[in-house]
């Protein structure tokens, strides 16, 4: 128990002995056991006050509190409960204390620790209101299908220019070389755009890559054609609902038409959702993959050497990722799309 519970429990005793139990220890011990409370624990604190004749706590020794006072405390709980995103540098600000002072008060004294923000779409418009109803329309027309995601990315050909956080230990910094303390990026770092699809089962189709952008043509002929088309057939035609982004290329009148003519079961674009990487498992497989490619210290030679990599980092990041499927039901089942 804290401090003052234990001396308003130490008064609750004395009291009933005085004045209930005729000052018999034993009647007033059986009756505080019932509480659970330990019987060397109640005759302590009868013991105590026969020998001082009071039931006053020795006050704590030490320096008393002039930062962390009751009021100081009270108003940074109400600064944070009122604001939760205010900065503990803009919160001693206000207040006239020490930064470091304040930390530790917050830390030690209230419990109150800082959590990183997760990130989220920032929504423009009506893009909040048409993702909602697209998702709930996907969700509704995939559930008896399997659900086809695709979508392209780009990789930074060197691993080092992948973002991350990198850190450096020492016990001196100025014993630490320059090279070791900073992280150096090329200004304008050569990447290569790979395209993919992905379906809910973890199946992953052929990868295309290629060192120029990607037009409707070639969206056409090297994704669509050659290999989204023989994925999906692998899969069962009839069997899937194929949930392109809302990239420009994806819906051009040459790929809508070729789809149509496939019979390809497709999201047509003033039904597809904006802006909802959190239901689209297929983001965090790029996060993955990436994260694979970044743990290499060299990059490779050529573009060839480029697509082997990646097709290993595509098995890895399979291994680990969450169903594109099963995600986008999670995220509309706990409201958590916009």
């Amino acid at each position: 128990m804290a401090r003052t519970e234990n001396e308003q429990f130490a008064k609750r005793v004395v009291h009933y002995c005085l004045n209930q139990a005729d000052r018999q220890k034993s009647l007033t011990v059986q009756h505080f056991q019932q509480e659970g409370i330990a019987r060397s624990t109640i005759y302590t604190i009868l013991q105590r006050f026969e020998a001082t004749k009071s039931l006053a706590y020795k006050k704590i020794p030490g320096k008393p509190a002039t930062q962390a006072t009751p009021k100081v405390l009270n108003a940074i709980s109400k600064m944070f409960e009122k604001n939760p995103s205010l900065s503990v540098r803009a919160a001693a600000r206000r207040l006239n204390i020490a930064k470091s002072t304040l930390s530790d008060i917050k830390i030690k004294k209230l419990g109150i620790k800082a959590r990183v923000k997760q990130k989220a779409p920032k929504y423009i418009k009506q893009q909040k209101e048409r993702a909602k109803t697209a998702c709930r329309k996907i969700y509704k027309s995939g559930l008896r299908k399997i659900l086809v995601l695709d979508d392209e990315t780009y990789v930074p050909i060197d691993p080092a220019d992948i973002p991350k956080r990198e850190f450096f230990h020492c016990s001196d910094p100025s014993k630490v070389s320059y090279d070791d303390k900073v992280k150096q990026r090329a200004k304008f770092a050569k990447k290569y755009l790979v395209w993919l699809a992905i379906s809910e089962n973890g199946q992953i189709s052929d990868p295309f890559i290629t060192d120029q952008n990607i037009t409707s043509q070639v969206y056409l002929t090297e994704c669509i054609k050659r290999r989204l088309i023989p994925f999906i057939q692998g899969i069962g035609k009839n069997d899937v609902l194929f949930w392109p982004d809302l990239a420009t290329v994806h819906y051009g009148k040459i790929v809508t038409s070729f789809l149509n003519t496939e019979n390809i079961s497709f999201v047509h674009k003033n039904e597809n959702a904006p802006n909802v990487p959190q239901a689209r498992g297929i983001e965090r497989f790029w996060a993955l993959c990436k994260e694979e490619y970044s743990k290499r210290k060299t990059p490779p030679k050529n573009l060839n050497g480029f697509k082997s990599l990646q097709n290993n980092c595509a098995k890895s990041g399979r291994e680990v990722r969450k169903s594109c499927y099963g995600q986008c039901m999670e995220e509309t089942s706990r409201n958590r799309l916009p």
